[in-house]
């Protein structure tokens, strides 16, 4: 549902705060024009060296929130740069009445650098700021962190951090909108957008989702909406009105973006049958103004809605997980290519205990199939994260006090590995968001030394992505192996849209990529004339650019 139809008016914050945070003023500002005149909050780098603290056993857990011995620490959640820089966000929460974010980054994994450190009181809020996240984006070499708020009037945190968050002197961009009841949020990024799906209350919807599309603007420092950028565009600020899927009321959303369609998965209490399930939603990513399946397409949708964009009328949606004499709870999704997994944890058995459930789809969501990744046995496993590269699918969950690993080689059809990732048993906090995982690393709550620790271990995988696509004459891109083991055999394509006639596909093979090189694949010759998409894909990684080809000459990307 379209934010504007139902006359709801957002209002974000404006704070200045210098090195000693001091407070400003708040402004408001309506939705009809979305003028974008408010610079947000200023916060500065701290760049305070967290002791170091590493244990042996699993590749080496790591102690990241050191310097906060006595402090409860929940809720983390990590992210890598296309520099191979983890970045973890999470909660610091000395008691239930006040919590700050701490947002850390490493180059190793072994030593980390606290960056930054949110107080939501230096930002008019009630001082208790939960559920962060951070994403990468590309595209933009943009970090995007939000966080929740629940007591506060401006409870949905948001913002940018520069790609190169260790020469950063301070986020691109901080500021807060109004709410009702903040929940917790998600994002993953398409292109330069951020797709942003939060929980809070609106109308006769209680903890239902809200969407917003935005895109920050280095050039007036602020962000923009999708009509900010072309009048005729989907407006990019949606409520569920729920014609089409009852999702609230909602927690736990989770959202993530393949090559062809992004997903977004909440859970769900239905209220018909007091049973917990899993809401699922898809839509396109197509940013090509001139595509028939444009993202940003204005109207076309059920009651005249922004059919791709609006969360309301997505084009594909059902629930998972649903049955009246079970429970499915605590979703997470991930996507890779045309790969994508959701896992979630479900009382589907014959015990009537908690097992680990995945479905999985390597055809952008067209046709699904379903696994089993931990169960069988009288103990709960609970609180699911997955990560997928190409077509491994890496799920952490816990059970008994572990954190443990599986992996799949085959999208998520079989299982073939389970380690235990924390070398003290029996530590591990069972809860939702206790554990995430990334090409950056896995991260848990862990209270082996009394109070709730954040702790991190690398991923024992080769990361593969896609790096940087240049143009000139033909077009060439790098690959990447972020990972902690070498690649091989990593097939690679770059295919070129539009009116080129020479040169639209190329296809190849590397032959090996150790962990943390770089190669380098060209197209060769190319001809044509025209705007065009370039899309490169290896091992299931995909990224796109977009350019103009005139005769042998690729220009823009």
């Amino acid at each position: 549902m379209n934010e504007a139809k139902k006359g709801k008016k957002v209002v974000w914050g404006a704070l200045a705060i210098t090195a000693m945070l001091c407070i400003g003023t708040l402004s408001a500002m309506g939705t009809p024009d979305r003028a974008n005149t408010d610079r947000g909050y200023y916060i500065e780098g701290l760049d305070v060296s967290m002791p170091a603290v590493k244990t042996l056993g699993y590749q080496g857990n790591v102690l990241i929130s050191s310097d906060t011995p006595d402090i409860d620490n929940r809720h983390p959640s990590i992210t890598v740069t296309a520099a191979g820089t983890s970045v973890v966000a999470y909660e610091n929460a000395p008691s239930p009445l006040q919590s700050t974010v701490s947002i850390c980054y490493s180059a190793s994994g072994e030593t980390w650098t606290k960056k930054f450190e949110i107080d939501s009181t230096e930002l008019s809020g009630s001082g208790v700021l939960l559920t962060p996240a951070v994403v990468y984006n590309p595209t933009e070499d943009e970090i995007f962190f939000t966080a929740s708020d629940p007591m506060s009037e401006f409870g949905h945190f948001f913002g940018w951090i520069p790609g190169d968050i260790a020469g950063a002197s301070a986020f691109k961009y901080l500021n807060a909108f109004s709410t009702d009841d903040a929940g917790p949020g998600d994002a993953t990024a398409v292109g330069p957008w951020t797709v942003w799906v939060h929980i809070d209350d609106y109308s006769e919807y209680d903890d239902g989702p809200h969407l917003k599309y935005l895109t920050y603007d280095d050039g007036d420092q602020t962000f923009k909406w999708p009509s900010d950028v072309d009048g005729n565009w989907a407006q990019g600020s949606y409520y569920d009105g729920e014609s089409q899927l009852v999702t609230s009321p909602a927690t736990n959303p989770a959202i993530d973006a393949g090559s062809q369609r992004m997903y977004m998965v909440m859970e769900h209490m239905n209220q018909t049958t007091g049973r917990s399930e899993i809401a699922y939603k898809s839509t396109v990513t197509d940013l090509d103004p001139n595509s028939d399946t444009f993202l940003f397409t204005s109207g076309g949708g059920f009651g005249g809605m922004d059919k791709y964009a609006d969360i309301e009328v997505w084009p594909w949606q059902m629930y998972m997980g649903k049955g009246d004499l079970f429970d499915s709870a605590d979703p997470h999704v991930a996507a890779s290519g045309t790969n994508v997994a959701v896992v979630y944890m479900t009382t589907d058995n014959i015990y009537g205990n908690w097992d680990i459930v995945c479905e999985y789809s390597s055809d952008s969501g067209a046709t699904w199939e379903t696994s089993l990744v931990a169960g069988d046995n009288l103990a709960d496993d609970t609180s699911p994260a997955v990560f997928v590269s190409g077509n491994n699918v890496f799920v952490v969950y816990v059970s008994e006090g572990n954190l443990y690993l599986a992996k799949s080689e085959d999208g998520g059809a079989t299982w073939i590995e389970t380690e235990q990732v924390n070398e003290v048993d029996g530590t591990v906090v069972a809860e939702d968001g206790t554990a995430d995982i990334s090409a950056g690393g896995i991260v848990w709550t862990d209270n082996r030394n009394g109070a709730k620790d954040i702790y991190y271990a690398p991923l024992p995988v080769a990361i593969v992505n896609v790096g940087t696509i240049s143009g000139g004459m033909g077009v060439s891109a790098t690959v990447t192996n972020t990972g902690t083991e070498d690649a091989s055999a990593i097939d690679w394509t770059i295919s070129l849209s539009g009116p080129v006639f020479v040169g639209k596909e190329t296809t190849g093979t590397i032959a090996s990529l150790p962990a943390g090189g770089e190669a380098t694949i060209s197209t060769g010759l190319v001809f044509g004339i025209g705007p065009t998409t370039v899309t490169v894909t290896a091992s299931g990684a995909t990224k796109t650019a977009s350019g103009l080809v005139l005769g042998p000459l690729v220009l823009g990307l």
